[in-house]
């Protein structure tokens, strides 16, 4: 697939190499991007297992569910 930038006199193919440095550039960004939502998510989840029963009950979530929760692993939502 090409891709396409305007010009001044109509449309013209991208240089290949910028069409690369892009694409590189955004999964370089996503992958940033997951691993620190991996890391907020496992660091929560030790949270969540580290509260004790009095707090669990007072945010309404029962240890059964928290220690469900915590169990999972960092990339399951």
């Amino acid at each position: 697939m090409t891709r396409l930038t305007m010009t001044a006199g109509g449309c013209a193919p991208l240089p290949r190499a910028k069409t690369e440095q892009r694409s590189f550039s955004a999964l370089a960004i996503r992958a940033f991007d997951a691993i620190g939502a991996w890391s907020e998510r496992a660091s929560q989840r030790r949270m969540l297992a580290a509260l004790s029963d009095h707090i669990l009950s007072d945010i309404g979530v029962s240890r059964f569910d928290a220690d469900g929760e915590a169990e999972k692993p960092f990339w399951r939502k």
